[in-house]
């Protein structure tokens, strides 16, 4: 079947239908646990646990498709296929081995799932059935996973984080979907179209239960039954979740959205939703981090650097995940105050524009989700990427001279921590178009104010493919002067240690209190 995959047989295949267009007809995202079920003992059922490890995550797009001259064709063939998960719904690509991308095929001890391909209509209908494994990506992107099956060739999954309405989150993204010409095999059968694909990512692909699809490939239709090859391998390496669900017990279920355009239509894309089940038995978890604050001097009055460090333990109790950080809310000791050298005046980053941080918003000046290839207000395509067909998240535009610090942060799910810079943020107020400051815009941070990104370090050429950009306020208590920085919405990804460190001497963002004593930070 080498000879089978044609991606470029545009010419031959489903002609575009006015009446009934390219789109998705149907779209599900499930993730399941294996029995017992009290409906159906030994058959899988929804998974609902926060930060717990799912069996498997199931997706299925089925595509639409037409009669014509009384037989079911496909009114077009999908090209690309992109998947936005719920923030919080994560993979660990470090969980398995990663297979190089040079191998004509993958060991079964990188497998992470399965995958089926459907082509054709219910009377000629092809369908494939392979492997998805875990691979070594391309510089600037944080996973990859490819599908393959012997003879049929390998196609690309590209995972990214990426910016929606409700936060940022990762993207499954396959790009140049076969389409599968047989007649280089079996003279005059046309081409069959790609009608619809399943994919099944494994909790934990080591586990026991996987062992009778791991290395299994079928081939079916056209004939009876299908025609398979290998299964039954056992893992021998250890047992590391592959998935973990979100950690927001809202009531409400996360939703998902599915993209896809078509070979005949590249470009234009059409959507589908899909909603999970809603996250229950976050009262369960356990959240305990550990808050450190060092100065670099303790010397009264003096412009001080600091150390903060926040760590949270990335612990697994009764098979459930840690609970992700969202706010931090930092009082710092009583006295400590902005220093004179950004009172006078030291140059700030805007929200946007040439000396903007551009964070994002994930939706369009309509307030809609961003489609594949479109940018938000205030934000732009990467100079640097897969072209303006794929853009990724931009890095933005803060001016050097309004670094006070830097910034990194560790996670399991990528192999070196992720490195930034902290801004000093423009203030809202006092500007040539903005009201004069008062005493209420430094109570409530919109005086002082901070970006973080992460991301774009001085070591960001190792390519994580991970940006992430936040806004920081310092808030001033009216009655005592004290200072409290605050850090919130961060993303819903799993971080064992966010550290910040400001600069002291004349790029200090804060100088001590003007007396000695004890100094207490909350």
């Amino acid at each position: 079947m080498a000879a089978i995959l044609c991606a470029a047989c545009v010419a031959t295949s489903a002609q575009a239908n006015e009446t009934n267009p390219f789109g998705i007809a149907s779209f599900s995202l499930q993730t399941t646990e294996q029995g017992p079920s009290p409906q159906s003992p030994g058959e899988p059922y929804l998974f609902d646990q926060a930060e717990g490890h799912p069996f498997a995550l199931t997706s299925t797009v089925q595509f639409t498709t037409d009669q014509i001259g009384g037989n079911t064709v496909a009114t077009g063939d999908p090209k690309d296929v992109i998947v936005d998960l719920p923030p919080g719904l994560l993979a660990n690509p470090n969980a398995v081995t990663r297979c190089p991308g040079q191998l004509e095929h993958c060991p079964t001890d990188t497998q992470v799932g399965t995958f089926v391909f459907r082509f054709g209509d219910r009377e000629s209908q092809l369908a494939v059935l392979g492997e998805i494994v875990d691979m070594t990506p391309y510089t600037g992107e944080p996973a990859e996973l490819g599908l393959e099956a012997p003879d049929f060739g390998r196609v690309l999954l590209n995972g990214r984080m990426v910016r929606t309405p409700q936060g940022y989150s990762l993207a499954i993204v396959g790009r140049g979907l076969p389409v599968l010409n047989l007649s280089s095999l079996l003279s005059g059968l046309p081409p069959l179209h790609l009608t619809s694909l399943e994919m099944t990512l494994w909790g934990t692909p080591t586990a026991p239960a996987h062992d009778a699809q791991r290395g299994l490939s079928c081939i079916g239709g056209l004939g009876p039954g299908w025609s398979c090859n290998g299964g039954g391998v056992a893992s021998g390496e250890e047992a590391i979740p592959f998935l973990t669900m979100p950690g927001s017990c809202t009531g409400e279920g996360p939703t998902t959205l599915a993209w896809s355009d078509s070979w005949q239509q590249p470009g234009r894309y059409v959507q589908a939703r899909s909603t999970l089940a809603p996250m229950s038995g976050c009262e369960q978890l356990t959240f305990s981090p550990e808050v450190s604050v060092r100065p670099e001097t303790t010397r009264a009055q003096e412009p001080v650097g600091i150390d903060l460090d926040l760590k949270m333990h990335q612990f697994e109790e009764n098979e459930r995940a840690a609970p992700d950080l969202r706010d931090a809310t930092v009082t710092l000791p009583t006295g400590m105050a902005i220093s004179p050298a950004v009172a006078a005046g030291m140059r700030s980053c805007d929200a946007s524009g040439p000396n903007g941080i551009d964070i994002p918003t994930g939706v369009n000046a309509n307030g809609e989700p961003l489609k594949p290839g479109e940018v938000g207000i205030g934000e732009e395509v990467p100079q640097v990427g897969l072209g303006p067909e794929e853009p990724e998240l931009a890095p933005g535009h803060c001016p050097k001279e309004s670094i006070v610090g830097t910034a990194e942060a560790s996670t399991p799910l990528l192999a070196h921590p992720i490195e930034g810079h902290v801004y000093l943020a423009t203030p809202g107020c006092g500007g040539a178009s903005q009201s004069p400051c008062t005493e209420h815009d430094a109570t409530d941070g919109n005086l002082y104010r901070l970006y973080v990104e992460l991301g774009a370090g001085t070591n960001s050429k190792r390519g994580e493919g991970v940006l992430i950009k936040l806004a920081a306020s310092v808030q001033a208590n009216a009655a005592t002067g004290q200072l409290t920085v605050r850090l919130l919405e961060s993303p819903q990804v799993p971080i064992g240690e966010l550290s910040l460190h400001l600069f002291g001497g004349e790029r200090a963002l804060l100088a001590n209190p003007a007396s000695c004593g004890p100094a207490t930070t909350t």
